[in-house]
């Protein structure tokens, strides 16, 4: 005779008890997510899986409260929820005092289904105080205002994993794209095609890496005082394939240092993007701007590098992501700022092109007629005089990265564009930069930063450069190259 665990059982009594409306039922799920060891720095480590069931005929809005327990001490950075294939919901929370947090703002439920979910932590880059020790994630509570059928709270069924401190994990590193718009901008409404912002990631030296899915949150908020752009096909642009976004509209994000509704932008990348080790791709979003009859704003932000997830190709595991040190730019441009949001998007001002409908006497609106757009003349560029690379005596370095381009103030006076490379290796102490495209030159190095990621050098572009778009001039300039010149 086949044996019926515990949890089925529960299963069937609960799923057959009498429901009134707005009643939501959560119980443990029977299959668990597998056990294994807890590493330093994994992200989205699966803990406690349970069902929330609405059999109800309304939408259930909830949020878990879970606690951890066990002997392990402080191990984990933040908590966060996930659906079953490890997408995350909502927002990543810090476990508080008493080491319990709040998580899935975004979390509904609709009538007449149930919806498994994965309680995960992203566990802490030194754990060598716990390690050998185990540790639990419980669900101990449900906040919703739908009445609660939970009998099985507290869950304390889930999967406990053993902390380990001596694997290393791989680990990712992201900088600015070359597709980002790089500065504040401004755009007719009626834009097709537009780049809102970009990152670049970069591989590390520990294992070949794997791109899973990136949400971006339009951070420009009615509660603001500010109108948010409407946009359309909005969708994430991976090695030139675009993938389709979800967006989640007025989300709570309450772990967000300015607690307030944001619209959140979701891109799955299918099987996942593979990037060597020590190798990068780019990640963009873009959509249509839409008509509109007043002036609004676009902010597209990564809140934090939890929303980006890459997993190890060697062990499976999630990947912790660092922004680079890219910290040279003027006005609201697009950077890693220390704090929130982990990626600031440079800021987008969307100009009307449809005029305010007016009466015409009967009630009706009709539209006024918009003259068209004047045009700007072409800009004419005299590019510098060739010179070959091979007339450069002395050793050529070698680059970590492709460049990417910022505008600023020129040395000689105005705004122009500056190029930011980073080198695979210290910086000499004589050297010379080579803009090598349609139009070559030669530049000096003024501006130099050296970190724990590399030397990052800067230098501006000649001054008749300068009106060039982001667009011309990634198409001109994509190749640099940094020659090590003999003593003189």
């Amino acid at each position: 005779m086949k044996k019926i665990s515990l949890t089925a059982v529960f299963f069937l009594w609960i799923t057959s008890m009498p429901v009134t409306a707005a009643t939501l039922q959560v119980y443990a799920a029977v299959n668990q997510p597998p056990n294994h060891l807890a590493f330093e720095g994994a992200t989205r480590v699966g803990f406690t899986r349970v069902f929330l069931r609405n059999p109800g005929q309304v939408p259930i809005k909830a949020m878990l409260k879970v606690q951890q327990n066990g002997l392990a001490d402080w191990v984990f950075r933040s908590v966060v929820l996930l659906d079953d294939n490890y997408n995350q919901i909502g927002t990543s929370a810090v476990l508080d005092e008493n080491r319990q947090a709040i998580i899935g703002e975004s979390l509904e439920i609709l009538p007449g289904t149930s919806k498994p979910v994965i309680v995960a932590g992203n566990m802490d880059s030194d754990l060598s105080a716990s390690a050998g020790q185990w540790v639990r994630l419980d669900v101990v509570g449900v906040e919703t205002d739908a009445t609660v059928n939970a009998p099985q709270i507290p869950i304390t069924d889930g999967t406990a994993h053993l902390i380990n401190a001596s694997f290393v994990l791989g680990t990712a590193t992201a900088y600015l794209s070359v597709f980002d718009p790089m500065s504040s901008q401004t755009v007719k409404a009626g834009t097709t095609g537009r780049r809102f912002s970009g990152v670049r990631v970069v591989a590390g030296s520990a294992e070949r890496i794997r791109l899973r899915s990136i949400v971006f949150t339009q951070t420009i908020s009615p509660q603001h005082g500010l109108t948010p752009a409407k946009v359309s096909n909005v969708e994430v642009v991976v090695d030139g394939v675009h993938y389709p976004t979800e967006v989640r509209r007025n989300i709570d994000v309450i772990h967000y240092p300015v607690a307030d509704r944001y619209d959140r932008y979701t891109a799955q990348f299918g099987q996942g993007v593979v990037v060597d080790k020590g190798f990068s791709k780019d990640i963009y979003i873009q959509g249509d701007l839409d008509d509109s009859t007043e002036t609004r704003l676009l902010k597209m932000d990564i809140i934090s590098d939890l929303d980006l997830y890459i997993t190890g190709e060697m062990y499976g595991y999630g990947i912790n992501v660092y922004a680079g040190s890219v910290s040279v730019g003027w006005g609201e441009y697009s950077k890693f700022p220390q704090g929130y949001p982990w990626f600031s998007g440079s800021l987008l001002t969307v100009e009307k092109n449809v005029a305010p409908s007016v009466g015409d006497g009967g009630g009706n609106g009709v539209p006024t007629p918009v003259a068209p757009a004047t045009q700007p003349p072409p800009v004419v560029v005299t590019p510098p005089e060739p010179r070959l690379p091979s007339e450069l005596p002395g050793r050529e370095i070698a680059l970590q990265e492709i460049p990417w381009y910022r505008r600023g103030p020129l040395p000689a006076g105005g705004n122009g564009w500056w190029c930011f490379v980073r080198l695979a290796e210290p910086l000499p102490e004589n050297v010379t930069v080579w803009w090598d495209s349609n139009w070559s030159g030669q530049y000096p190095v003024p501006m130099v930063g050296v970190n724990g990621d590399g030397t990052l050098i800067g230098f501006p572009l000649v001054y008749n450069l300068r009106d060039l778009t982001g667009d011309e001039l990634e198409e001109i300039g994509r190749v640099v190259r940094v020659f090590e010149l003999p003593d003189p």
